[in-house]
């Protein structure tokens, strides 16, 4: 004979008509500190009767020092400095190595900013929409649907609480713009300098194909294919022309006793260990 489980101990749906979950995606201005949102000015005042309160409270016994002090150890330590590391003058590994390594993650992280990105417009047009509603004629409608309202019948609240939102609205808004107008104008920057480095690798007579030119922003699709069909003599020859282009000239004095002055451009000059020993 089967058995109907009570009504205790049937099994709740997951799917039930919890009030907490209803309002819990809803701005809550109640539970917030009001000073984060109340444009009011926060007055110190040194002649109240709270000043001249004891600001700290005695707790008998445990404010008093201990009677016995721990004496101190004669423990030494003793600083070991660990061997300079070697610098390796060339790459070990052939720049092939990390060709592919470096496509796949490039195109990777494109393809996770392009997401992030995306949501993060979504979320904006859901601001802007917000936005439009409840500066409408029928704005009673739509804020308790957007902002955690204790009593529909107060317009006193109901109103206070649409300015908070508004307010709200527009500095997320306003955040939103200025990343943007930051993130234009540092790929404007980027593709003005790789516009320059290109022109000056073309006037020193390190010509390169139309495509590789035609567009060399960091965000192109093309770049990591321009790199993989350039051969390495000439991406060596662009390195090293960058390198001079930033730094300029090397200079390079040998003391015959296993060092070297080294000068990079206008940098201060340096000691070295020389590459070749000369007696």
């Amino acid at each position: 004979m089967s058995r109907e489980p009570s009504a205790e101990k049937k099994r709740a749906l997951r799917l039930t008509d919890n009030p907490k979950s209803k309002t819990s995606k809803l701005l809550d201005f109640d539970s917030a500190n009001p000073l984060l949102y109340k444009d009011q000015s926060i007055s110190i005042d040194g002649k109240s009767s709270f000043s001249t309160q004891n600001l700290y409270v005695y707790h008998g016994l445990t404010c008093k020092k201990p009677a016995i002090v721990s004496k101190k150890t004669d423990l030494k330590y003793k600083v070991k400095l660990l061997p300079r590391r070697q610098r390796t003058r060339t790459d070990p590994l052939d720049d092939e190595v990390y060709v592919g390594f470096h496509r796949r993650m490039t195109k990777e992280e494109k393809s996770m900013t392009g997401s992030d990105r995306t949501r993060m417009l979504l979320e904006i047009e859901n601001l802007k929409e917000q936005l439009r509603l409840i500066q409408q004629h029928d704005w009673a409608r739509h804020l308790p649907r957007i902002v955690m309202i204790q009593d529909r019948k107060d317009s006193d609240e109901m109103a206070r609480k649409r300015k908070l939102m508004v307010q709200e609205l527009r500095r997320l808004l306003g955040k939103f713009a200025d990343w943007d107008e930051r993130n234009a104008r540092l790929l404007r920057d980027a593709k003005k300098f790789e516009r320059g480095t290109n022109a000056n690798i073309r006037s020193n007579g390190l010509h390169a194909s139309d495509d590789e030119y035609e567009d060399s922003s960091d965000d192109s699709d093309d770049a990591d294919e321009n790199i993989l069909a350039a051969s390495l003599e000439k991406l060596r020859e662009k390195r090293e022309l960058n390198r001079r282009t930033r730094g300029g000239h090397s200079v390079r004095i040998f003391l015959r006793n296993g060092y070297d002055i080294l000068q990079v451009g206008d940098h201060v000059p340096r000691i070295v260990e020389s590459n070749m020993y000369i007696n």
